[in-house]
């Protein structure tokens, strides 16, 4: 998905994995990215996030940050592609969820 708009990245995921893009609000968007994109994934019991920057280092460093501060019970993935910020949150994933979830990650960064 290299050099994929955040538009593009999120129909792709979508599609593939029987999803579907929320509506947006200021509220979604992660201080210092230029587009974010919500989507639901009922059968993967997961919400992804989208987060376009500006350039790759801004996007690692939210991706850090991110790490950092994730706790509790949550299944909270983080991972970038190029400019493009993806966090992955699911309250209480079965294996079947974490597995899916990984070929979604593996997708997004292309590594399918």
């Amino acid at each position: 998905m290299s050099g994929a708009t955040i538009t593009e990245a999120g129909a792709d995921l979508a599609e593939a994995f029987g999803g579907r893009v929320l509506e947006q609000s200021e509220a979604d968007a992660l201080r210092g990215s230029t587009e974010s994109r919500t989507l639901d994934f009922p059968a993967l019991g997961a919400r992804v996030e989208l987060h376009q920057f500006a350039d790759w280092e801004s996007a690692q460093r939210h991706a850090l940050a991110i790490r950092s501060t994730s706790t509790g019970s949550e299944l909270v993935e983080v991972t970038t592609n190029g400019s493009i910020l993806m966090i992955v949150r699911s309250a209480a994933p079965t294996d079947e969820h974490r597995y899916a979830i990984h070929d979604l990650i593996s997708r997004f960064s292309g590594d399918e």
